[in-house]
């Protein structure tokens, strides 16, 4: 679990700052002052510290420097907490070696955007030991739907052709055999749906490879839904969708209206093809018709609709959440052994994807 140290002499910002990381699932250490902090850091190394400039006895300054002189957080990722950001101030903790700032009070949502992406970049260093073509996927993937998540929250159209450059370079690894590495690489990242939508893109353009029919163009449009085909849960708050357990029906509304974002966002983006659509609007239906957001039921659904949804539950059932471990591969389908939910002549291709890849027998 990833480890944050609290540094802040108000009890009220500590407490506040550890309930929003909770909701992430990490881990959280506080310290009231600069020497205990200094004491915290020097022998445990966290993955990210949150420092208070205006303390009484050491400023947040002069903490940063002991800080960066010795012990277990020498190098770790350091954060700047402040009512005020001026010029100077800003100039210093940078030369000091801050990461960021974040002023007081602040928005939590871009607040934990913000720890979320320092937390994330030792597990991005490690990209770069991957081949030139692995760590483009994940990189541009990345950059891809943090731009796509920046549109859904602005009410702007996505940027489709940035999908379409990230589907064709998933394509380009998984002919050459290196899709593995990819998905190995991202075991350890916790941008939940970065990580979710970069799998199902994934396992859908393998799934699409092996029915015939399609041909590399369809396959690069249907990649590209994968990867779109949860962007409205930028606008679903975090304490819904890191929430372990069941909905309260209030929840449960909010979470599925997560469809009906992408779908909002989709019809204003010049361009989308229809399978693109399809994918986003019918990843949820179940053949019993016990799905949403329409019900749609046996025959309704469509086979492109049907692969979509097998792709989304296995990569659901084998992420890694705040609140459960992944499933293993053989575990996830066999729970996927549901045909009232799901297609079995499909799962039955699909588990034959997923023995191919991990090199394992599926019962």
């Amino acid at each position: 679990m990833k480890s944050v140290l609290i540094v802040d002499d108000s009890d009220d910002a500590r407490s506040l700052v550890a309930a929003c990381l909770k909701k992430m699932g990490y881990e959280s250490e506080s310290a009231p002052d600069g020497t205990q902090a200094i004491e915290l850091a020097a022998r445990k190394k966290y993955d990210l510290i949150l420092l208070d400039i205006e303390m009484p006895g050491l400023d947040g300054f002069q903490t940063l420097e002991r800080i960066r002189e010795a012990g277990a957080s020498q190098n770790s990722n350091v954060m700047m907490v402040t009512a005020h950001s001026d010029k100077e101030s800003v100039a210093k903790a940078i030369a000091l070696g801050a990461c960021d700032f974040v002023v007081k009070p602040f928005d939590s949502g871009q607040f934990l955007h913000k720890v979320s992406r320092y937390i994330n970049q030792e597990v991005e260093q490690e990209w770069k030991k991957l081949k030139p073509e692995q760590q483009a996927v994940l990189s541009i993937t990345l950059t891809t739907l943090d731009k796509a998540f920046k549109s859904v929250l602005e009410n702007h159209p996505l940027p489709y052709e940035d999908f379409r450059e990230t589907s064709e370079k998933i394509m380009t690894i998984i002919e050459k055999g290196d899709v593995k590495g990819v998905l190995d690489a991202v075991k350890e990242h916790d941008s939940y749906t970065f990580v979710h939508s970069l799998r199902v893109g994934i396992f859908l353009s393998m799934f699409m490879e092996r029915l015939a029919g399609f041909n590399r163009e369809d396959i690069m449009t249907l990649t590209s839904g994968g990867i779109i085909h949860d962007v409205g849960k930028a606008k679903t708050p975090l304490k819904i969708l890191n929430k372990p357990g069941s909905f309260e029906p209030e929840e449960w509304r909010e979470m599925k209206n997560h469809v009906d974002y992408t779908v909002e966002i989709l019809k204003k983006t010049p361009g989308i093809p229809a399978p693109v659509m399809e994918i986003a609007w019918c990843h949820h239906e179940k053949l019993d018709g016990s799905g949403y957001p329409r019900g749609l039921k046996g025959d309704e659904i469509s086979v492109l609709a049907r692969m979509s949804a097998i792709a989304d539950v296995y990569v659901a059932l084998t992420d890694k959440r705040v609140y459960k471990p992944g499933f293993p591969p053989e575990k996830a389908l066999e729970m996927m052994r549901n045909p009232g939910h799901l297609d079995q002549a499909l799962v039955t291709e699909f588990a034959a994807i997923i023995s191919e890849l991990y090199g394992i027998t599926i019962p």
